[in-house]
């Protein structure tokens, strides 16, 4: 990767797989900064922006990563992965109403067993019960995610254990 980017410096995807590498091997900072410089060279280039809204997710800067999710969502209207991740920025920036409908309106649109359905579902029945204190409805949020999310999806042993912990 590095011979490729003395190839061609301005290879926008070059630097965001340097970045996914940097990342893998738990240098954030540098992840960071890889994904910011391939969004520069092409703003455009959204997936160094998804992948750069992660890293802010990561370290708790909604407010950036709101910016760069809501870019990529305006390009890419249907891209669920990042309207979930949307979400999640509204949320910790405390836009509860936000987030559920950003994840309500992934759940009438995402594939029915797709990932991000599965994800959405997962968050607002979290959003409910941690967030908004209505114990009624994030159990109802639960049980449909547990209906309806795929058995491999990652968050199901985490819902299986908040099921438990409801009783």
């Amino acid at each position: 990767l590095a011979k490729a980017a003395e190839l061609d410096p301005k290879d926008p995807a070059i630097y965001n797989a340097l970045a996914m590498l940097a990342q893998k091997q738990g240098k954030a900072q540098e992840a960071f900064q890889l994904f910011d410089h391939a969004a520069s060279l092409d703003a455009t280039y959204i997936d160094a922006r998804f992948n750069k809204a992660s890293v802010l997710l990561d370290a708790g800067d909604y407010q950036r990563a709101k910016v760069e999710l809501a870019a990529v969502v305006d390009k890419r209207p249907d891209d669920y992965a990042a309207q979930v991740a949307l979400g999640v920025a509204q949320r910790g920036l405390k836009d509860h109403e936000g987030a559920k409908k950003t994840w309500d309106r992934v759940i009438k649109e995402a594939p029915r067993r797709s990932t991000s359905r599965a994800d959405a579902m997962f968050n607002i029945a979290l959003l409910k019960l941690d967030f908004l204190e209505d114990p009624a409805g994030g159990k109802a949020d639960l049980e449909r995610y547990l209906q309806e999310a795929p058995a491999s999806h990652a968050k199901r042993a985490a819902a299986e254990e908040k099921r438990k912990d409801l009783k």
